[in-house]
């Protein structure tokens, strides 16, 4: 009868202890994979001193230095400016004795 090959989890008898392993494998699988996205830290966004305008719509602001900048734009054309929304990191001051 079939519910004779039915027990205590609602599964037939057997194909329990076949789906085991991968039951645990899958399991163990998606842990890992979600392990780094709940460890990690938040990205923070970077400002760096020096853009590329490609054209009115299109920049880069991502280059540390000017000549950086140049060697960018150099053969597609464009303009390197500061950029305005960088904040230089602020210096520590040593404390007067």
């Amino acid at each position: 009868m079939l519910s004779d090959r039915f027990h205590g989890r609602g599964m037939v008898q057997g194909i329990w202890l076949k789906d085991e392993p991968m039951r645990k494998i899958t399991l163990i699988g998606i842990f890992a994979m979600t392990l780094p996205l709940i460890a990690s830290v938040p990205a923070q966004a970077q400002e760096y001193p020096w853009c590329a305008r490609y054209d009115w719509t299109t920049s880069n602001c991502g280059f540390v230095s000017f000549q950086q900048c140049l060697a960018t734009i150099q053969g597609i054309g464009g303009r390197c400016e500061q950029n305005p929304r960088y904040v230089p990191p602020q210096q520590r001051r040593r404390p007067q004795r």
